[in-house]
C-alpha cells in the first residue's frame, strides 16, 4: 500500500481517495455528489472539515509551538542557572571571609594581653590570609577590623564584596570571629589573674 493512504476497510463500489489532495496515478478521485456517493460529513472515504467537532488537530497545526516554548522558557532557565551560580559565589565568599576572620581572631587572642599593637597585627593577619588564598570571591582586597569585646574577649570582622555575575547586584559580606583572650598564668602562688 502506498504512503499517504489510510488503512480503512474497503467498501465495495466506492473508490479510494487520497487524503492529501494529490491524485496518484491509477487511483480515481472521489467527487461528492457523484452517483453512489454519500455527501454527508464523516462518510467513509470523505474528509471532515478541519473545524468539525470530534476532529483532532491537522498535521502541522502545532508548527512553531516549540519555538514559542523556547522563547518563553529559555530566559527563565538561564535566570535560574545564574541565580544558582550567584548563590554559590556568595556562599564561597562567606566561607572565605569567615576563615580569614578566624585567623585574625586566633592572632588577636594570643597577642591581646601581651602586645599593645595586637589590633594591627590581627587585622594584617586576616587580610594577608585572604591575599594568600589567591581567590577573588571577595574582590581584590578585604577589610579586617579587630576590637575588644568586654574585658577578656576579642573579635575580628572581615568585610568584602562578593563576586557578582548579575549586572548591578552588589552583595556585601561581613563575617566575625571572636574568642576569649589567652593568658599565661604561672603556677606560682596559685597563679595570677590576667
Amino acid at each position: 500500500m502506498a504512503a499517504g493512504w489510510p488503512l480503512m476497510p474497503r467498501i465495495p463500489g466506492v473508490p479510494r481517495v487520497a487524503l492529501r489532495g494529490r491524485r496518484r496515478a491509477g487511483r480515481p478521485v472521489r467527487v461528492p455528489g457523484a452517483p453512489g456517493m454519500a455527501c454527508r460529513p464523516g462518510a467513509p472515504g470523505m474528509g471532515r472539515r478541519s473545524g468539525a467537532p470530534g476532529m483532532g488537530r491537522r498535521a502541522g497545526a502545532d508548527r512553531g509551538s516549540s519555538a514559542v516554548e523556547l522563547v518563553i522558557l529559555a530566559p527563565m532557565l538561564l535566570a535560574l542557572i545564574w541565580l544558582i551560580i550567584q548563590y554559590a559565589l556568595y556562599y564561597q565568599g562567606r566561607q572565605v571571609a569567615l576563615a580569614a576572620a578566624q585567623i585574625g581572631a586566633r592572632v588577636a587572642r594570643q597577642d591581646a594581653s601581651t602586645v599593645p599593637s595586637w589590633r594591627t597585627i590581627a587585622e594584617h593577619s586576616a587580610e594577608s590570609y585572604y591575599a594568600g588564598l589567591g581567590t577573588k570571591v571577595l574582590g581584590g582586597t578585604v577589610t579586617a577590623v579587630a576590637a575588644p569585646v568586654g574585658v577578656s574577649a576579642v573579635k575580628v570582622t572581615v568585610t568584602g564584596q562578593a563576586a557578582s555575575i548579575m549586572f548591578g547586584l552588589t552583595l556585601t559580606i561581613h563575617e566575625t570571629a571572636s574568642g576569649p583572650v589567652e593568658c599565661f598564668r604561672p603556677d606560682l602562688n596559685g597563679g595570677q589573674q590576667c
